[in-house]
């Protein structure tokens, strides 16, 4: 009796043991797992950083895809760059580029600012510092990125990619 009572003793002793070690393994599971968590949410946001920075990128793109834009307010919106004063030098030097970031920004929003600073921050360009509007600090941010050799080679391959587009076509 004694020998079963101090081999029950060891069981118990060995089962404790064993569930102190699961213990700690799921512990130390969930210290990773909240550490991934962690690293998916950092991840997230330098995507969300490197989306904003290719702002630009995506302006582009979009201008052919969105559906919503109506001529009307496309046109508008040429028609104010080609009237600004002094900024059709911007049309002449890349024509598409221009004219498919004023078509996709004709809200003037300040999100959308906001994208340009951004991505004029990740191009280490100077943004303008006193905008009287933002047709003028849009301006002022595509005339500098236009002397950028990057943005010229994306225009290029945007112009191929999407040549076959009725809208860049037709603008390009």
């Amino acid at each position: 009796m004694l020998r079963r009572w101090g081999q029950q003793s060891t069981d118990l002793k060995t089962t404790r043991d064993t569930i102190a070690d699961l213990q700690k393994q799921i512990e130390q599971k969930d210290t990773a797992l909240q550490s991934n968590r962690e690293n998916i949410a950092k991840l997230q946001d330098q995507i969300a950083q490197n989306a904003a920075a290719l702002g630009i990128v995506t302006t582009l793109t979009d201008a052919s895809t969105n559906k919503d834009a109506k001529m009307s307010d496309l046109e508008q919106t040429i028609a104010k760059l080609r009237r600004n004063n002094g900024r059709n030098r911007l049309r002449d030097k890349v024509p598409g580029t221009a004219v498919l970031v004023y078509e996709t920004a004709k809200c003037w929003n300040e999100a959308l600012q906001s994208e340009f600073r951004k991505a004029a921050r990740s191009a280490h360009v100077t943004p303008l510092l006193e905008v009287t509007t933002p047709l003028a600090y849009l301006t002022h941010f595509i005339d500098q990125l236009l002397e950028s050799r990057e943005l010229l080679q994306t225009y290029e391959a945007m112009k191929e990619a999407h040549a076959d587009c009725p809208v860049n076509a037709e603008r390009m």
